[in-house]
């Protein structure tokens, strides 16, 4: 029976380390819990529920959007109703949502008016105008009163001022506006007792593009864009940050003025307990009523314990565990053992891009 969980583990993906955010929370397994602290989870949920921003602070793949996810995800169940985590995307959106205030406002717009339910469709449909690039505005009107003619009393009316209109006028809005447009949505939303909470989960893939570091661009977005819109609309955040990202000029700015906490993901004390709790956590979201020493062998735990001590980020773990099923599976093993998970180091030593 063994070989067929195995089996079903690699046919569902269990370890697959790309998620959709939506799918994080249920896959989490709480650093507070692996820790034995409040430090992480519990700090988070905290300043949430305050109103108040903070950085989320790890390198790539370690779990900072996990960790959002399951405090502040479309599936938690126990945070106030009346907060509307958003998720907005800044590193696959194109550089000039970073670089731009107002391309920013504008994809913060898009994404409240997309999220939000409970709005009005008709300030819902206001604000998607306003978010829009260029403003028409009709020209000004002028009325023309008194005797007409016979044939214009019969096709006018009699009596009837006449108003025309000049050639409707087009401009560019500028950033600034585009800020007051996003300031009045969220005016409008908290007159409702709803307080939309951005989450800025990507933003350290910048340092995570082959051939092409974009830290520049981080130094760009965290003093300007970013902290220029939450000054002017006074939300509530939560960025991923990558802990190079200190070294910059412009990120310890914005964590001074807008970002009031910092939580770091924490090093886990126990990591062969922590590959247990994680590898017991996918087993259970996906319905598959074994123990976690039914399927692996301790040296096997303990191998990509040793690998989590070596690479702090859960992601390359989480790859490791997935390949190592995939080398049981194919060797017919009943068991995931320590040469499986050898083999799936190695490979993925071969194969990291």
């Amino acid at each position: 029976m063994a070989f067929e969980d195995l089996e079903r583990l690699d046919d569902d993906n269990a370890f697959d380390s790309v998620r959709r955010f939506e799918d994080l929370g249920r896959y989490h397994v709480a650093f507070d819990s692996l820790t034995g602290n409040d430090d992480t989870e519990a700090a988070l949920k905290r300043v949430a529920e305050a109103r108040r921003s903070a950085a989320i602070v790890g390198v790539v793949g370690s779990g900072k959007s996990s960790l959002m996810a399951s405090v502040l995800g479309p599936l938690v169940e126990d945070l106030d109703d009346r907060l509307v985590p958003i998720r907005v995307l800044v590193g696959s959106a194109g550089d000039e949502v970073a670089r731009d205030v107002k391309r920013l406002a504008q994809e913060v717009i898009t994404m409240v008016t997309r999220t939000v339910t409970p709005m009005d469709e008709r300030d819902r449909d206001r604000f998607r105008v306003e978010a829009s690039d260029r403003e028409l505005r009709p020209g000004r009107a002028t009325t023309t009163s008194g005797t007409f003619g016979f044939e214009k009393i019969i096709k006018l009316g009699a009596g009837r001022d006449v108003q025309t209109f000049a050639e409707s006028l087009e401009r560019q809005r500028s950033g600034g506006e585009m800020v007051g447009i996003a300031r009045e949505l969220f005016d409008t939303l908290r007159a409702h007792e709803i307080e939309p909470m951005l989450i800025f989960d990507d933003t350290d893939t910048w340092l995570n593009l082959p051939g092409n570091d974009k830290r520049q661009l981080a130094n760009v977005f965290f003093p300007d864009a970013l902290r220029t819109f939450v000054r002017e609309v006074d939300c509530p955040v939560f960025v991923a940050v990558h802990p190079d990202y200190a070294d910059l000029d412009g990120y310890p700015r914005a964590r001074e003025e807008i970002l009031e906490h910092e939580i770091a993901i924490p090093r886990l004390p126990d990591a062969s307990a922590a590959v247990a709790a994680i590898i017991a956590r996918a087993l259970e979201v996906h319905e598959i009523d074994v123990a976690v020493e039914h399927l692996f062998e301790p040296a096997a735990i303990e191998g990509v314990g040793w690998h989590c001590v070596e690479r702090p980020a859960l992601r390359d773990v989480i790859l490791v565990v997935g390949r190592a099923i995939y080398d049981a599976r194919e060797r017919r093993d009943d068991m995931v053992t320590a040469a499986n998970v050898e083999e799936a180091i190695r490979y993925w030593q071969a194969n990291r891009v």
